[in-house]
């Protein structure tokens, strides 16, 4: 599966894309929301893992631009706030799941295999 973190702490991207890389993502860290929007357009990915919080454009405004964009990418969004108020908002921007930081790998994991469970297989060609 091809990953993308949206994330402009470098140290957060870097743990997070090596630990993704270990559990067999093929993984590549964006430090924007803009970053991001410009590899999909040219790089797919089936996951898009962003921080809420990032100068410019938040990772909410990310999500609801994926979901026109590119519907068929994932979104697992991360915050360090446990806030009700941005889970519901991520959630309504078309995150299939919020989860807070500090990241537990086996959770986010187990949220991406969720997530992409919910997505039809395509027939073969």
């Amino acid at each position: 599966m091809r990953a993308l973190v949206v994330e402009d702490d470098d140290v957060e991207a870097t743990l997070l894309c090596e630990l993704l890389q270990r559990r067999g993502y093929r993984v590549r860290a964006c430090a924007t929301a803009g970053e991001c929007l410009s590899v999909l357009s040219s790089e797919p990915a089936d996951v898009v893992i962003t921080d809420v919080k990032m100068p410019g454009m938040s990772g909410i405004e990310l999500c609801r631009e994926l979901r026109a964009r590119h519907p068929d990418v994932l979104v697992i969004v991360l915050t360090g706030a446990a806030d009700v108020a941005h889970a519901r908002a991520a959630v309504g921007a078309g995150a299939h799941d919020f989860i807070t930081k500090p990241v537990k790998l086996d959770h986010l994991d187990l949220a991406i295999k969720q997530a992409a469970a919910t997505v039809p297989e395509r027939p073969a060609c």
